[in-house]
């Protein structure tokens, strides 16, 4: 997935709002379509990729990608958006057990120190449909791309929970705090599960940068340092791609093993 993609879509969101608030619903939505036709961005609609729903701050829909398939995107609503100072958050999550969280603000001129992403992989991760189909009146149950079991909240507009992990958020302050504490997002392994953490970047996502420092935690209190590199390749024919290494979760847990034995699932 593109990410620059995301951080272009809210510049364009943002220069409506700024021009005439009464009709960026509409108008986004136009410049969400105008994105995907200029940039070539690899989603195209399928009978099995189009859920969505919008309930008080909570957006959720889908989108069929390239190389990914379906993709799950959990995001703040547009009246939460318009609400709190232009600031939001959205969620994607992909069948490969990868998560992209992206924070998206108006705190500067520059769209580059005003937004942001934090990149992670939950393992283990098996390719499933995604299932939207349990809902009470706070909050909504669903299966992942990736097999993940979780909950989102209505009235946060913020995903509540994951099943193996426990997540959590800062308050959507300024893009400079936010920078200084990974991007306001808290996300742990529970015993059984492993969590590779790539860390928060400014104005791009951080898995571009192969030299970058990353970190594979697991339940039971053990850490292991890496990089980037070792888990993702820069794609040869698109220079705003990167390709993951390994395919499923035996090739993921075969790397880890070798490279951080004393990480348990």
């Amino acid at each position: 997935m593109k990410i620059s993609k995301f951080f272009t879509l809210f510049s364009f969101q943002k220069k409506i709002y700024q021009i005439n608030s009464h009709i960026l619903k509409v108008a986004s939505i136009l410049v969400f379509c105008l994105v995907l036709f200029f940039f070539n961005l690899s989603i195209h609609s399928t009978e099995k990729c189009d859920a969505s729903l919008e309930k008080n701050n909570l957006k959720i829909s889908t989108y069929s990608h390239r190389k990914l398939g379906c993709a799950l995107v959990i995001e703040h609503s547009f009246e939460f958006y318009r609400k709190n100072e232009t600031r939001t958050r959205t969620a994607t999550i992909f069948n490969n057990g990868m998560i992209h969280f992206f924070v998206g603000t108006s705190d500067h001129k520059k769209l580059s120190k005003s937004t942001g992403a934090k990149t992670v992989h939950l393992i283990p991760f098996s390719e499933t449909l995604i299932d939207l189909s349990s809902s009470n009146d706070e909050e909504i149950s669903m299966k992942s791309p990736s097999g993940l079991n979780l909950k989102a909240n209505f009235e946060s507009g913020l995903i509540s929970e994951i099943e193996g992990y426990e997540i959590s958020f800062e308050p959507l302050t300024h893009i400079d705090t936010l920078a200084k504490i990974n991007g306001g997002i808290n996300i742990k392994p529970k015993p059984g599960n492993i969590l590779i953490d790539y860390g928060f970047r400014l104005g791009e996502q951080p898995i571009s940068q192969m030299n970058r420092n990353a970190a594979i935690y697991d339940g039971y209190g053990n850490s292991c340092a890496i990089k980037v590199k070792d888990v993702f390749k820069p794609d040869p024919k698109d220079r705003d791609e990167v390709i993951l290494l390994y395919s499923n979760t035996e090739e993921m847990l075969k790397f880890i093993n070798k490279k951080c034995p004393k990480i348990k699932l």
